[in-house]
Formats: C-alpha cells, structure tokens, sequence
C-alpha cells in the first residue's frame, strides 16, 4: 500500500486551489487516483476550515486551525482523522 502523507493531502489541494490545475491533472502529477482527489477536495469544502490560501507555505497553518465555529457540527472534521479515513480508502480501493 502507498502512505499518503498529509504532504501530499496539502499538495494536491494546493495543486487545485493555488495552481488552479484539474483534477485529472492533479491526479496525474501527485500519482493518485481522481477519485482520491475528488475525496480530498469535497472533504475540505466540507470541513469549515478558512478558505484555502494564496501561497503553498501557508497550507501548513491552515491544517493546524480548528474548522470555523460557525461550520455545522457535522462537518467538523480533524484532518488526523480524515487522513486516516483516506489510508483506508486507498487501501481498500488498491487490492
């Protein structure tokens, strides 16, 4: 099984939201699947965290805050947890 790395969780939403590239591109140039793309752009849309920044050295401090207060319960998600819940959908998905 690949490691995904939160690295490569913060690339490839770099990728789409900084350098503006597709998700076909971002697959391609990151080597994972566009449904894994897919998975990490709606998990972040959904997560009330601020709006993605302008600059890649700044994905860093936007993972360490905590979603908005005003994002509903449901949709606040921990990125340690959605890191793992991606592990385990790659994994499933690449046997």
């Amino acid at each position: 099984m690949k490691k995904i790395s939160l690295k490569t969780i913060q690339a490839v939403l770099n990728a789409l939201y900084v350098l503006n590239l597709s998700q076909r591109e971002t697959a391609h140039r990151y080597g994972v699947s566009r449904d894994m793309v897919r998975k990490y752009y709606q998990l972040y849309q959904e997560s009330g965290l601020p709006y993605p920044p302008k600059r890649e050295e700044d994905w860093a401090a936007v993972f360490a805050q905590k979603p908005a207060a005003t994002a509903p319960a449901r949709l606040k998600i921990d990125f340690d947890e959605v890191h793992d819940t991606l592990q385990k959908c790659h994994h499933q998905t690449s046997i």
